[in-house]
């Protein structure tokens, strides 16, 4: 194991030997990190791995390109993006993935006609996006869709009446969506939900206790903490996974 504490400053070494400690330095720790990103890919496309997760630098449109024809991948986590529609768009053929995570996607209405064409998800987590009702709709016909995590700004009351739709659905995780009280209490429709996390979301505290009531296994997450009417108490079985 290479012990940092006992190399020399580089500022005190001098000429070639300096620059080569360097050299070993950023081979040893990975610092070329965009081939880190190809290199996943590529063990995707040798069938050695069906995985790609990246956290440590911000993958764009023109990255995703490298995902075209993919269809092996099973699981894509990208922790740092700018992603828009058109870069999304690069997923069209990744038939086989089921857990799709893009924190800092953009992604509005258009993008989320590839997302709906995924028919394997079963964990979708897309916290930044900008989709309306009508995305709502066209994913609800993903037949193995459990775990649902997002954050929209242009999603009604209205929009929360297509996850009934959803013969899976089990945990949902709802981000700033402007939703009222009469929203929150449609989710009473959703007969095998077992986790709802609400952050951001301007609903009443007689709302929720009325939405368990109605649903009374349901563990119910609020601004991180747990509802005061929740049976679960402190029980994170039920946590978001995403």
């Amino acid at each position: 194991m290479l012990q940092l504490s006992k190399i020399t400053p580089i500022g005190n070494l001098r000429g070639g030997l300096g620059h080569l400690l360097v050299a070993l330095l950023v081979t040893a720790f990975g610092c070329g990190r965009a081939s880190s990103f190809r290199q996943q890919i590529q063990a995707v496309r040798d069938a050695t791995d069906d995985r790609v997760q990246i956290s440590d630098r911000q993958i764009t449109d023109r990255d995703m390109r490298e995902l075209r024809g993919l269809s092996g991948l099973r699981e894509l986590v990208l922790d740092d993006t700018c992603l828009t529609d058109r870069g999304v768009h690069e997923l069209r053929d990744a038939a086989k993935l089921e857990h799709l995570r893009l924190v800092g996607a953009r992604i509005t209405d258009e993008g989320m006609q590839t997302v709906a064409g995924l028919k394997a998800l079963r964990i979708l987590n897309l916290p930044d996006a900008g989709f309306s009702d009508e995305s709502l709709r066209a994913i609800s016909d993903l037949p193995q869709l459990e775990l649902l995590r997002f954050g929209s700004s242009r999603v009604t009351d209205a929009g929360l009446d297509h996850l009934t739709r959803f013969p899976r659905l089990r945990f949902l995780h709802l981000i700033a969506v402007p939703i009222t009280d009469a929203g929150l209490l449609r989710l009473a429709k959703l007969p095998n939900l077992e986790s709802l996390y609400l952050d951001e979301i301007d609903v009443s505290d007689e709302a929720v206790t009325q939405l368990l009531k109605s649903l009374p296994g349901v563990h119910v997450h609020i601004d991180e903490a747990h509802h005061r009417s929740d049976p679960h108490g402190n029980d994170h079985s039920h946590g978001d996974g995403a």
